[in-house]
């Protein structure tokens, strides 16, 4: 956990505008059991209503978003509500299949009394990211069809395809014709397992859609802060800065951060092995 610490300072040191909020509280939510709020601390300053949300789900859909606090604090601290699947204290590592009801439960709890008097009435109910990495970005997925979700954010992640052996009675890419929002798909370079699936669900997927690589992350570099398997805070804020630019794009509707995605000059566009395709916007 040391390294996840030294990692987010790094990240934040190089990045100022992202800790222009100030600091973050993580904390349970309340009435809402298994889950964690990680928001900006202090609250005062925004209007009502004006605090969109990003719902995450994590890797091997477990339970445990431990080893992504550095990762999902950054985003917070750029403004953002994150609700995230575990409770504060949860460090397990155990996964199972995909549980897209977490999400939808915390949908319910963003429109519940008790989040409007924990987030003291700032949350913006109507900007929401579902979210998530490998077998969350599934959850996340299935959880699109909830005309609640405004956009999703699957990294390393995508479904397999129809009949693919051992998935019988599991999800596949047929749950793609219920995604209708937009949506960013990433993927780590060749060396994550997920690459295949992310570039044939950005292919099948009817939805305005991004697919987005960078190559030497792997399957979790982008959210754990790692590069070529090292320790890297710049791949830990590369992170937070292309989830960022992508909730400022689709959830507060910010043309500048749209543009870093699809103009001709985007930041994401053939430079430091960023690379992007786009269709639907």
């Amino acid at each position: 956990m040391k390294f996840w610490i030294k990692a987010f300072a790094a990240a934040i040191i190089a990045a100022p505008a992202l800790a222009e909020n100030g600091a973050t509280l993580r904390e349970a939510t309340e009435g809402l059991a298994g889950f964690t709020v990680i928001r900006p601390a202090e609250l005062s300053g925004y209007e009502a209503n004006s605090l969109p949300v990003m719902i995450w789900a994590n890797g091997g859909c477990r339970s445990s978003h431990f080893s992504r606090i550095a990762y999902l604090t950054g985003v917070a601290q750029a403004g953002y509500v994150v609700v995230a699947v575990g409770a504060p204290e949860d460090t397990s590592d155990e996964g199972g299949p995909e549980q897209p009801a977490r999400i939808i439960a915390a949908l319910d709890w963003l429109n519940s009394t008790e989040a409007a008097t924990q987030l003291d009435g700032k949350l913006d109910t109507e900007a929401v990211t579902a979210s998530g990495t490998s077998c969350g970005g599934l959850e996340a997925l299935l959880a699109a069809k909830d005309d609640r979700v405004t956009s999703v954010l699957a990294l390393n992640s995508g479904f397999f395809p129809e009949g693919v052996p051992g998935r019988e009675g599991r999800v596949d890419i047929r749950e793609l014709a219920a995604v209708l929002v937009p949506t960013l798909i990433f993927n780590g370079g060749p060396e994550d397992i997920a690459h295949d699936n992310s570039i044939l669900n950005f292919e099948q997927i009817d939805a305005p859609a991004l697919l987005v690589s960078l190559e030497g992350v792997g399957h979790s570099g982008l959210t754990l802060g790692l590069d070529n398997n090292s320790p890297s805070a710049t791949a830990l804020f590369k992170g937070i800065r292309l989830t960022t630019d992508w909730l400022d794009f689709t959830l507060k509707g910010d043309e500048a951060a749209g543009a870093r995605f699809l103009a001709e000059s985007c930041a994401y566009c053939g430079t430091d092995g960023w690379s992007i395709r786009a269709k639907g916007f």
